[in-house]
């Protein structure tokens, strides 16, 4: 049985890998609330590192029909959806 995730740990990871990816400086954090489409962030590119990140970091696969502007808006989001799953995938 996995350990449960906590989803502000994980938006903050998340946050952390989309600023790693996105060459945010060092220095500057990325809200985990920030609207990741209207900052730019959101490409096909990092989309496809999150979904990657995801699968490697918290051992969920994360469908197509669950890439949605909802789903991945923000870092916080994000979280939401792979707790979810995670729990699922637990059961």
């Amino acid at each position: 049985m996995k350990a449960t995730l906590e989803e502000v740990d994980v938006a903050t990871e998340v946050a952390q890998f989309i600023a790693r990816v996105a060459n945010i400086p060092s220095d500057e954090q990325l809200p985990t609330n920030a609207n990741l489409v209207k900052l730019g962030l959101m490409t096909s590119l990092v989309t496809t590192e999150i979904l990657a990140f995801a699968q490697d970091r918290y051992a969920v696969r994360i469908g197509m029909e669950s890439i949605t502007a909802t789903n991945f808006g923000t870092a916080d989001a994000i979280a939401s959806l792979v707790v979810t799953l995670a729990a699922r995938e637990d059961q």
